[in-house]
Formats: structure tokens, sequence, C-alpha cells
């Protein structure tokens, strides 16, 4: 086995905790990684960095405990890997961020900022984590999802295709998020909530089990997914990606009115009375009526409509 680096003597760095960590100095030259002769990071021992391709750590990082960086990944800036978390394939982590507990990081994933991943966290595919966020438990994150701001994934939570979460919004329990939807604020999504498409949640969205019913419109005639919801005072709220705020039912059929257009109208008018039967029949039954959707169906004459399990999908005809 070729060794990529050494310890550099007297240039060490000791924890709270004791524990000693020592700077590694490149032995070899990795074009675009690193030279010979070039200055790494710390690390307690070689078990923490391995000898083999290209994976290094880097400027003030730190990497000890039974944490260990391998594959392509890379560590950098003053970024912190420790307990029995694992860096592999390319994935990369810097910044002040930390992978503790038995976090993963894997494929393309990254983490930097102030983020924390840790306990059975996972994150794969060309996932990011970043600002001061949160990702815990036995949450994980894939594909282009990235979590920023003050945001917390924890639970055993799902984050997958090209979700945007941010501002202070959390998502806990066995929620699952895909496609592109974009949530923000101090919007919460819990227990079997299934968010899809490209919905703009945000403001107090509180969106749930499946008393909690969140509405998903695959194509309207805006082009773009109108998302119904209650927020925590039990009010009905509708966005869409071409608002800036989220609306109440009164302002979004006004809204509505006043694009001067029927057949937008007709239909965000439909998509509301759609919304309300639902949450009241979720309310007093907590279950799918087959007749039910068959009913909406034939009424608004749609391609697809499906009231249970959430997220309801309705998709109009062209």
């Amino acid at each position: 086995m070729q060794r990529k680096y050494e310890f550099v003597d007297g240039d060490t760095i000791t924890l709270e905790n004791g524990t000693i960590l020592k700077r590694i100095r490149a032995v070899i030259t990795i074009p675009d990684h690193f030279d010979a002769g070039e200055l790494g990071g710390y690390i307690e021992h070689e078990g923490n960095l391995s000898h083999h391709g290209k994976a290094w750590v880097s400027e003030n990082a730190n990497v000890y405990g039974k944490a260990i960086v391998q594959d392509d990944a890379s560590v950098s800036e003053n970024a912190s890997v420790f307990d029995n978390a694992t860096l592999s394939n390319n994935a990369h982590i810097g910044g002040w961020a930390m992978a503790f507990g038995n976090a993963r990081l894997s494929d393309h994933a990254c983490a930097f900022g102030w983020a924390k991943i840790k306990d059975r966290a996972r994150l794969f595919g060309s996932c990011a984590v970043f600002g001061d966020s949160r990702v815990y438990r036995n949450a994980f994150i894939c594909g282009n999802a990235s979590i920023s701001g003050n945001a917390h994934v924890k639970g055993d939570a799902e984050i997958g295709g090209s979700a945007i979460i941010t501002g202070y919004a959390t998502i806990l329990g066995a929620a699952k998020i895909s496609g592109d939807p974009f949530i923000t604020d101090n919007a919460v999504i819990y227990g079997d909530a299934e968010i899809e498409c490209n919905p703009r949640i945000y403001g107090n969205a509180n969106i749930g089990n499946k008393d909690m019913i969140f509405i998903s419109i695959k194509s309207c005639a805006e082009n773009s997914t109108m998302a119904v919801y209650k927020d925590f005072n039990d009010q009905i709220i509708v966005t869409s990606w071409k608002q800036l705020d989220p609306f109440s039912v009164e302002k979004y059929l006004a809204f509505a009115k006043n694009t001067n257009n029927k057949m937008i109208e007709n239909r965000v008018k439909s998509l509301i009375e759609i919304a309300q039967a639902n949450f009241d029949y979720y309310l007093n039954t907590h279950k799918a009526s087959e007749s039910l959707e068959r009913e909406m169906t034939e009424k608004f004459r749609f391609k697809k409509y499906s009231i249970g399990p959430m997220p309801v999908i309705v998709d109009f005809f062209n």
C-alpha cells in the first residue's frame, strides 16, 4: 500500500476531552487535489483517513474517534467529523459543519456552513446541507435536495428530488418529500405526509397525517403547481410558484378573477371546492371514498383524481 501522508512532528492540537489530533502532510502528489509536501488538516490516527483513493483532510479540518474519510471524500476549512461518522465516494464537508454519531455522507453529498449531520442520518446523491440546518435521527436526504437556513429534518423523514427545504421549516416523522417543492418559513411536515410535484409551502403550514390533507395540482392553467393546505390556525391556504405570499381562499379567488381568464377562474374555483370537500370528508371519516373520487372526477373532468392517501393529486384535461 502506498502511503499518501505522514504526521508532522510537534504539530498537534488537544481537544477539550483530551483527544490529541496530529497534523498531516502529503508525501505524494494527486493532481487537482494536493501536492507532495502540502500540509493537511488534523486527524487522531491513520484509521481516520484512508491511504487509498484521493480522500483528504485539509486546512484546519479535523477527523477523530472512529470516523473515517475514504475513497475520494474530503473534509476542509474548519469542519469536524467524529464518533462513527463516515464520508465516502466524493462526499465533502466544509465550513464549520459537523458530521458525527453514525452519520453517513456518500456519492456527491456535501455539507457546509454550520450544518450538523448526526445520529443515523444519511446523505446520498448530490444533496447539499448548509446554513445552520440540522439533519438527524434516521433522516435520509438524496437526489439534488438542499436543506438550508435553520431547517431541521429528523425522525424517519426522506427528502429527495430537487426539494428545497429552508427557513425554519421542520420535516419529521415518516414524511416523504420528492419532486421539486419549495418549503420554507415555519412550515411543519410530519406524520405520513407525502409532498410531491413542485408546490410552494410556507407560512405556518401544518401538513401531517391523513386528517391534514395536502392537495397538489400537477398541471393547471397557470402551468405551475398549486397547493392547498391548512395552517396551524386551521385556515385553508393556497399557494403557487407565481405567488410571493400565501393566499387565503378569498384572496386567491380574487386573484383568479383578476386574470380575466374564465378558464383559470373556473379551475381555481373547482380546486378550492375539491380542497374543502376533502378537508371535510377526512375530518369526518378519516378514510378515502371511491364514490367521492368518482363523483369529483366526473364533475370537474380530471384525467386523474385520487383522494387518499395523501397527497390528493389532480391533473386537468387539457
